[in-house]
């Protein structure tokens, strides 16, 4: 959600000011969005195939 308000903030406010080099940052905003989302559950994922460890392992 935060992906979404932080492209969609830049986007309106460039509407309302009429300059439409602030779609061009929204666009960008959204991209990077979505990368990070893929990044961050990759990295879930990744976390995840590991066995669990014991604490009373020698």
């Amino acid at each position: 959600m935060l992906g979404t308000g932080g492209a969609a903030a830049p986007l309106l406010s460039g509407v309302a000011r009429g300059r439409p080099a602030s779609l061009d940052l929204a666009l960008t905003l959204a991209v990077l969005a979505a990368f990070a989302s893929i990044a961050f559950v990759k990295g879930a994922a990744l976390g995840q195939d590991e066995p669990p460890t014991r604490d009373d392992a020698p």
